[in-house]
């Protein structure tokens, strides 16, 4: 009586760790689904957001790129700009000097004309008188 007493109390305490055992089965089976599923969600929002920062990194090297011309393209400009002005520079000072040696030349003229017209006048004076 007693041994079967035993026998039905360790059934019992059998059952409910068996019990037991199945919901704690049951719940680790669930939580591991859930965290399955958020796992899954974060995995797909990390992705997105990776996703976008890549599009925005393209974006910003093909920007960085677009710059980059655009800063040489512009020092070319402001090398053919100073070569112009170096070349307008020469020039300047070549059309400088040649306005000084026409100017000198001019005053040459000036002067010997001013002799041509003393010389005339004496030749003139020097007939004058012969007749």
């Amino acid at each position: 009586k007693e041994l079967e007493e035993e026998r039905k109390i360790s059934a019992e305490q059998q059952h409910e760790l068996q019990q037991r055992l199945e919901e704690a089965t049951s719940r680790l089976a669930s939580s591991e689904s859930e965290m399955t599923a958020m796992m899954s969600k974060k995995e797909s929002k990390l992705t997105k957001q990776l996703q976008t920062s890549e599009k925005a990194a393209a974006k910003a090297v093909a920007l960085l790129d677009d710059k980059e011309v655009e800063v040489k393209q512009l020092q070319e400009i402001i090398s053919d700009l100073r070569e112009t002005m170096k070349k307008n520079k020469i020039e300047e000072e070549e059309a400088e000097e040649e306005m000084d040696e026409l100017h000198t030349e001019n005053e040459e003229l000036h002067q010997q004309l001013e002799k041509l017209k003393k010389e005339n006048k004496q030749l003139a004076t020097k007939l004058a008188s012969m007749t």
